[in-house]
């Protein structure tokens, strides 16, 4: 079946820079040395869980809470010899500065307020969150001491020819099928199923169980929530959502949320 025409409006920008995965490329990092999180909930445990599995080492997390879910639930895991500490609250990002790290954050709008914070520190401060999206602020350089890493869960399926960018987190029983692209700072959770030639946007969020058909395109900062299916060749437009359970047939555009059988073939 050939691919429709391109939905208007809703032609997101998934290319990751650089590209990553594939022959001779890197892909998500198989161990990381002093990994630090920012966050340190719910997802950040799932997060920190992965790169322990794929042996890899935590330095700590950031979070506004120095008693977050992560540091009581790694307490008691054998592969760590200390709970990895909180290294400061969320205002504090420039502690990342030098060292691999990852958005462990699962809620898109949220990652968003701190991927534009810290694509806005100087090399030798912080921005405070309150000013990462001041006017004039949206096209600030990426700091070169920013070490975004990929954690894939070892249960994930990756195929070779996949093109993963940086900051990614790959989920166990997610599988990422032949020439997908896969935007900086997305997640792929827990069984999502990403079909052959799709390109899904920078920091999206395809939730458990979803499923993208072959050719889908996902915008930037799109939620495609529990369960759903968007069918082959199917558009999801930028900052848009696709509710849980939701059967996608035609292309959704920026900033709409799908419910229910969207569209009509």
């Amino acid at each position: 079946m050939d691919a429709p025409a391109s939905h208007p409006g809703s032609v997101p920008q998934v290319l990751p820079t650089p590209a990553t995965s594939g022959p001779g490329a890197r892909g998500p990092a198989p161990a990381v040395t002093g990994l630090t999180l920012i966050g340190g909930g719910g997802h950040a445990v799932v997060v920190a869980e992965a790169a322990v599995l794929a042996g890899s080492t935590l330095r700590g997390f950031l979070d506004d809470n120095p008693a977050a879910a992560l540091a009581a639930t790694l307490l008691n895991q054998p592969q760590l010899h200390t709970p990895p500490p909180c290294l400061g609250t969320l205002e504090r990002l420039e502690l990342v500065l030098g060292s691999p790290m990852i958005i462990a954050i699962g809620q898109v709008s949220f990652r968003r307020t701190i991927l534009s914070a810290l694509r806005k520190l100087p090399a030798a401060g912080a921005t405070p969150l309150a000013t990462a999206s001041a006017p004039g602020n949206a096209q600030a350089s990426l700091n070169p001491l920013l070490c975004p890493v990929t954690i894939a869960h070892p249960a994930a399926s990756i195929s070779p020819t996949a093109t993963l960018g940086r900051g990614i987190y790959i989920g166990p029983l997610a599988v990422i099928h032949s020439r997908a692209r896969i935007g900086d700072h997305a997640i792929i959770n827990t069984g999502a199923i990403i079909e052959h030639d799709c390109a899904v946007g920078e920091n999206a969020h395809i939730a458990p169980g979803a499923i993208l058909g072959g050719g889908v395109t996902v915008g930037e900062d799109t939620l495609i929530g529990m369960g759903s299916r968007i069918l082959p060749h199917v558009t999801v437009g930028r900052h848009a959502t696709v509710a849980a359970g939701a059967i996608v047939l035609d292309h959704v555009p920026d900033n709409a949320t799908a419910i229910g059988v969207w569209g009509k073939r």
